[in-house]
């Protein structure tokens, strides 16, 4: 059966940005947000073969939210410039790949990708990093939740949310009893997770909770009472629009694969190389026409000594590569593969490879992918 890819572009740009922190081009443009959202869309394309997929954007202008409450999202801050540069430049990858953008004034993502979830009857998926959007879980709707980065994902089906205790009404239902300080939704002053869990729990909804505050003995009763205006408030600020005015078809939407070999060109401009293998790009495309422009030869280094030459050789700034062995590039004609040489009684470790390159990098810029290992 056909399936529907709804992606929550801002949100998976945030993640992608604080998973890549500092990744540039050549030239000094911030590029790990893009970098990471490519990187995503690659997999989701993969893994779950969808015949059309939607990217939804949050604009500037107020939403209808901003407009009933001042004080939406008001403790947010301003998005870092080096990310919202690169804004711009995901809506012209996507638009090369042949996937459609929806973005409309007074509305959020959130919002978009509801009235899409609900006003096409296939399987949907949707990708965020927002649990706001567990909202929308239904029979066909599965929602994968980017917990930490772009790689540490949960898939939320009906089974799932109720595995920890929530149905996706119920989202709606805490939120406006506990409020969300990420989007400084208020709810009821002084009733936290655990409260509302367990109001939740005795009288199913909020309205339940609200109907019965009068049986609620103590300090916890008076809250509630005190709160009724503010939890029906931010009921209505976390409900996500499932009826945007949206002009849209599924043949809008419609997502080809194998993609326009446009879009290999955009990587390559990039210089997204690494990521040319993991997409299908048209037939038409005359075979390495493209990919000429990044041929390079490998040379082998076998001894610390021919590595600290090469320092000594080559100036300017160095990629360096520790995936699967050393490697390094002065350039992007080049390669050198430093050979690891050792057994019991001792030789060139990987320990002496990345000592000599630190006693040798000097004032050099680093360049590599995946640091932290």
């Amino acid at each position: 059966m056909s399936k529907i890819l709804l992606l929550d572009s801002n949100s998976l740009l945030h993640r992608a940005y604080y998973a890549l922190p500092g990744l540039t081009d050549s030239k000094g443009n911030p590029t790990g947000a893009v970098y990471g959202f490519i990187s995503m869309l690659a997999k989701l394309i993969n893994d779950e073969n969808p015949d059309y997929i939607a990217a939804a954007f949050d604009l500037k202008a107020p939403t209808f939210r901003h407009k009933m409450y001042d004080g939406y999202k008001g403790t947010r801050k301003p998005m870092p410039d080096d990310l919202a540069a690169q804004v711009p430049v995901i809506k012209e990858v996507l638009k090369k790949f042949g996937v459609k953008i929806v973005e409309l004034e007074g509305y959020e993502a959130d919002d978009i990708i509801g009235t899409l979830s609900k006003k096409f009857d296939l399987p949907t998926i949707i990708v965020t990093g927002d649990r706001d959007s567990l909202q929308l879980v239904s029979d066909s709707t599965t929602v994968f939740y980017t917990r930490r980065g772009i790689t540490d994902v949960v898939k939320y089906d009906e089974k799932q949310l109720l595995s920890e205790g929530f149905t996706p009404s119920m989202i709606i239902d805490y939120k406006a009893l506990r409020g969300d300080v990420s989007d400084n939704i208020p709810g009821i002053s002084g009733i936290g997770e655990k409260t509302a869990m367990q109001l939740l729990a005795e009288y199913k909804t909020m309205e339940g909770v609200l109907e019965n505050a009068d049986k609620i003995a103590g300090k916890l009763g008076e809250k509630i009472r005190n709160g009724v205006e503010q939890a029906r408030l931010s009921y209505t600020l976390a409900t996500i629009c499932v009826e945007v005015p949206l002009d849209i078809t599924l043949d809008d939407i419609a997502f080809k694969n194998p993609i326009d070999a446009s879009a290999k060109e955009m990587l390559i401009s990039l210089e997204f190389s690494s990521l040319l293998k993991r997409f299908k790009f048209d037939e038409n495309d005359t075979e390495g026409a493209l990919l000429k422009e990044i041929e390079y030869t490998s040379v082998e280094i076998d001894t610390i000594e021919g590595l600290h030459d090469l320092f000594g050789k080559n100036v300017g700034d160095v990629a360096l590569s520790v995936n699967g062995g050393v490697k390094l590039a002065f350039s992007s004609d080049t390669e050198y593969v430093v050979k690891e040489n050792y057994d019991l009684f001792g030789g060139v470790t990987p320990e002496d490879i990345l000592a000599e390159i630190g006693g040798s990098v000097g004032d050099r810029k680093i360049i590599i992918s995946d640091y932290k290992k």
